[in-house]
């Protein structure tokens, strides 16, 4: 409600004090006034903090999950290359001690049994070979023995056909023959046949 002239001049107050009475609550109602458009503003901005405050929220619940899923892929990216850092070591372990094995002797057959019998994690590789190759294969040269066996070279004794004493045959000894004889040495008869038809 506001104040008026005529509600003060109603209560018999002199001029001078009705302008100081006046000019006070002028004054009263413009500090009023000040307060409440400096809080609609300090309201505005809270709104506009509040919605910044809300969007700024918004992307770091965002950056946060991708900042997680991007957490689980780099531990899944880097277990990955440590199964295959694993496997690609235990595949030249595997190869230079396939070859250790051959060059020990090992039958050739026998050697992925035999490289299944050594533990891979024992082996210390070093420019493509197993430098403690020697002690892993020792053991197994006493306990598979027969595996490493050097093969044995048997000479074959010369093959000497038997040779007839009496000559190749002719028509005139097959005309002497009988006929048990011609049957056994039919191969003979037919040869000398054949080239006494000639």
């Amino acid at each position: 409600m506001s104040l008026t002239r005529k509600q003060l001049k109603d209560l018999q107050l002199d001029e001078a004090t009705i302008e100081e009475i006046i000019a006070a609550h002028v004054s009263t109602i413009d500090g009023l006034r000040n307060e409440r458009d400096a809080a609609l503003a300090a309201t505005a901005q809270v709104e506009e903090l509040t919605r910044e405050r809300d969007e700024l929220r918004a992307r770091v619940e965002g950056l946060t999950a991708a900042l997680q899923e991007q957490s689980e892929a780099q531990a899944a990216f880097e277990e990955y290359l440590t199964q295959e850092t694993e496997q690609r070591m235990r595949e030249a372990k595997e190869a230079a001690l396939r070859a250790a094995l051959e060059e020990e002797g090992c039958n050739r057959y026998a050697v992925e049994l035999i490289l299944r019998q050594i533990d891979l994690d024992k082996a210390v590789l070093s420019d493509g070979s197993v430098i403690n190759a020697g002690d892993l294969i020792a053991p197994l040269k006493e306990k598979y023995a027969p595996f490493f066996a050097k093969p044995t070279r048997i000479p074959t004794p010369a093959v000497e056909p038997p040779v007839s004493s009496e000559g190749a045959l002719d028509i005139s000894d097959v005309s002497r023959m009988s006929v048990e004889e011609i049957n056994r040495s039919w191969s003979a008869v037919r040869s000398a046949l054949s080239k006494g038809a000639m």
